[in-house]
């Protein structure tokens, strides 16, 4: 019946003799059991189902199609067989199957585990995949498996042909090509420029964006001086756009500089470009050939003082100068040439104002010849007269030896670079020498020469006789040392001009006369200090309290 285990009986083992005592009748019934018990009996002899891909073999007719009788397990000739795929391999000594070919089938591939039960178990992590013939380096390390085996890369007849009729075509591991174009031909950005060579002529596994193989110098056109520099693309040009975009490698003229580059003489020097140039650098000419042909008198700006000293590229160059102090302008329509020609009606024109416009509401409009020469920026020809005659503010006594620095400082970083700054408000001497205030403003707005000239700051001429109807703490008040103890009092009424300590202050004046024992009292027996509003420490003079508890307590 269907489902139904059929069980023989049980019997005890049996000696050689005993097995041959058998008679025919006895196995002719065994086999006819096995004939009419259907579905049980496959149960009863087989381990377990067979696999998805062997499915079509379940059953007992089908036991031999792997199995031997006598033989225990499936017979290695019997899966080769049926996989005569992998049997080619193995014979012609290739692929992973032929390095492992001493092992039994059955060893890696168990059956009779159930329907879902997976033939092949590969540990991609471990799988050493050298043994197939194919080693894995480079970017190809970080590929997963299926990256490159999937069916439509799968290249040989045989393993199609086979695939396709065990419907296995997207499983199977066999049949690629070891050629790079078998997987990367969709990503070949060369077209048709290198048909029949290889990729690994010039590409290797480790990145394929870097021709690591490459060598310009194998090719009919050897790379020196600054060609060496140039980038890829700046010969060879990209033709199309999109998908079908390439970048042209093949079939570059080469030869002739004006090949590639353009005469920017306008055949005025000739065809032949190495006359003056090499490929060390366009700008890297014969200065002996090139000032041979050309005399800078003839123009209309000679070459004088340190101009005469300057390379051709300090004013004649592309592109224009703009850093440092020169910033060259260019005549339009010149801007192209191998020699541009520079704007040179003023020395604005190139230079760049070290003043930062200061100069500009000037009558010669800040014209730098005014004060500089060709000869050498430094030392300028405004010198002390100048400055008398000109800035309404004559130098005199100290003024007259200090460095132009001292007054005219550097202006804020983000201006035309270390100059000096010339936009200063002379006139009094606090528009200059506030930061230097030793006074630190208790003076208010009294002008600095009251009492100073400008010989020396330190030779003072104060007069103190003549600020006697002042009052002390006009300039005193932040030298006061009473806290405001003493609220309108004068400080005159205890102090004196020639010194601020007291010579002898009469107590008998105040409240409280001293007589008797507190006549030998010294000050601080009665003034105690004490901390102050901002913690300086003051002497307590007043109030205080007169009575005698205040000092010397209860007697009782």
């Amino acid at each position: 019946m269907p489902g139904t285990a059929v069980t023989l009986p049980s019997r005890r083992r049996r000696g050689p003799s005993a097995a041959r005592g058998l008679g025919e009748s006895a196995v002719l019934a065994v086999l006819a059991v096995l004939a009419f018990a259907e579905g049980g009996t496959g149960q009863l002899l087989s381990p377990g189902p067979l696999t998805s891909p062997h499915a079509s073999l379940e059953g007992l007719r089908n036991c031999t199609s792997c199995h031997e009788l006598g033989r225990k397990g499936a017979a290695d000739s019997r899966c080769r067989s049926c996989h005569t795929v992998l049997d080619d391999r193995i014979e012609a000594d290739r692929g992973w199957h032929a390095s492992v070919k001493s092992q039994a089938c059955a060893e890696c591939h168990k059956e009779h585990l159930g329907r879902s039960f997976a033939l092949v178990r590969l540990d991609s992590a471990t799988f050493e995949h050298a043994r197939t013939g194919y080693r894995l380096d480079g970017a190809h390390r970080e590929a997963r498996c299926r990256d490159c085996h999937r069916s439509d890369r799968v290249r040989s007849p045989e393993v199609i042909e086979w695939a396709r009729e065990h419907d296995v075509l997207g499983r199977t591991m066999l049949g690629l090509d070891s050629s790079c174009r078998s997987c990367h031909a969709e990503d070949d950005a060369h077209g048709r420029q290198f048909a029949g060579r290889e990729c690994e002529t010039c590409h290797a596994t480790g990145e394929w964006e870097k021709a690591e193989r490459f060598d310009h110098d194998k090719t009919k056109y050897r790379l020196v001086g600054e060609h060496r520099q140039a980038s890829c693309d700046g010969c060879h040009p990209t033709e199309g756009s999109g998908e079908r975009a390439i970048v042209r490698y093949s079939d570059i003229r080469t030869g002739t500089c004006g090949a590639c580059h353009e005469d920017t003489h306008k055949g005025a020097m000739g065809a032949a470009c190495a006359s003056c140039h090499d490929p060390r650098g366009w700008n890297s000419l014969d200065r002996t050939r090139v000032a041979s042909r050309f005399d800078h008198g003839r123009t209309h700006f000679p070459l004088r003082g340190r101009h005469a000293a300057a390379d051709c590229a300090s004013c004649h160059s592309r592109p224009r100068r703009t850093g440092d102090p020169v910033r060259i302008r260019l005549v339009a329509g010149t801007e192209r040439a191998s020699f541009p020609q520079p704007r040179a009606e003023a020395c604005a024109d190139c230079h760049v104002d070290a003043h930062d416009g200061e100069l500009a509401a000037r009558e010669d409009r800040g014209a730098c010849e005014s004060c500089h020469g060709e000869h050498g920026w430094m030392p300028a020809s405004f010198g002390v007269e100048r400055h008398d005659a000109e800035t309404g503010f004559a130098l005199a006594g100290a003024h007259r030896v200090t460095f132009c620095s001292g007054c005219h400082a550097s202006p804020a970083a983000g201006t035309n670079g270390p100059q000096l700054s010339f936009a200063t408000a002379a006139g009094d001497c606090a528009s200059c020498h506030r930061k230097d205030d030793p006074h630190e403003g208790r003076y208010g707005e009294r002008p600095c020469e009251t009492c100073h000239a400008t010989a020396s700051f330190t030779d003072a001429r104060f007069d103190h006789t003549a600020s006697a109807t002042t009052a002390c703490s006009s300039c005193h008040q932040p030298d006061d040392p009473h806290a405001s103890q003493f609220g309108e009092t004068g400080c005159e009424s205890c102090h004196t001009t020639t010194s601020f300590a007291i010579p002898g202050f009469d107590h008998d004046r105040t409240r409280f006369r001293l007589d008797g024992k507190h006549a030998g009292v010294a000050c601080s027996g009665c003034h105690a200090p004490e901390p102050g509003k901002d913690g300086a420490g003051i002497i307590r003079y007043r109030p205080l309290r007169t009575e005698c508890t205040a000092c010397h307590g209860s007697a009782s």
